[in-house]
């Protein structure tokens, strides 16, 4: 039986890719007797798969696929989750953002159906513009869906037969939310502070095309959300 399954979507990470795989490899072999890394690259235009490639001969746990064109990050998400196999599943970025310390303080806290939640508790650190971002995405998120969630798009540990139930409509980034709220509503989570490592500068979440996605997730949540409570 595999215990936990890394999910890395991958897209332009030549520079990072071998240092993420090194840190899961050496966490994984720390914490459990059987685990899987499944790497998803989105069409790169770079060596990511290149590299990927040589990975999965060092690494025989790896799984590796290549996207037919290029998806986008939600998508290339989803097929990393439906192609887990682990007891638990774990979205981790091919851009080396987390550390062994702050990785090994999730998995710590990961016991039987229950959601281990990360946040940066060192978010300040962000660009400024991102941090306010981030921070009203949040505040609006809690807001219609009556929560008080540190954050939305970490490194979250799900219990995989229940993130793989879930329903995902978003193709954004918004998705992180939605699938965050179904897990959370089916069992019992908890809250995990981190120190993150930043990298705005290369992130390409706040594009035009992301940003009318989101918005028009939160729009759908409110009125569903409304509705319901009117109905009641």
């Amino acid at each position: 039986m595999v215990d936990h399954s890394f999910l890395v979507p991958m897209y332009n990470s030549q520079d990072t890719i071998e240092s993420t795989i090194k840190t899961l490899h050496d966490v994984g072999e720390k914490h459990f007797e059987k685990f899987e890394i499944i790497i998803i690259d989105d069409c790169s235009s770079d060596k990511s798969f290149v590299i990927c490639l040589e990975l999965a001969k060092k690494y025989d746990n790896i799984t590796l696929i290549q996207n037919p064109h290029n998806l986008g990050f939600a998508q290339t998400y989803k097929i990393a989750l439906s192609k887990a196999i682990g007891q638990f599943v774990q979205y981790v970025p091919s851009d080396d953002a987390i550390n062994e310390i702050s990785l090994d303080a999730l998995i710590s806290n990961r016991h039987k159906d229950c959601a281990v939640l990360q946040y940066c508790y060192n978010c300040r650190e962000r660009k400024f513009f991102r941090y306010l971002i981030s921070s009203l995405y949040t505040h609006i998120v809690n807001f219609i869906n009556s929560k008080n969630i540190k954050y939305y798009n970490g490194l979250n540990i799900y219990p995989r037969h229940i993130a793989q139930r879930a329903k995902l409509t978003s193709n954004n980034f918004s998705f992180q939310a939605e699938l965050l709220l179904h897990v959370i509503s089916d069992t019992n989570y908890v809250e995990v502070g981190t120190e993150c490592r930043f990298t705005d500068e290369n992130s390409t979440a706040l594009n035009y095309a992301n940003f009318l996605g989101v918005i028009s997730y939160l729009l759908k949540s409110f009125f569903k959300n409304s509705l319901g409570a009117y109905r009641e």
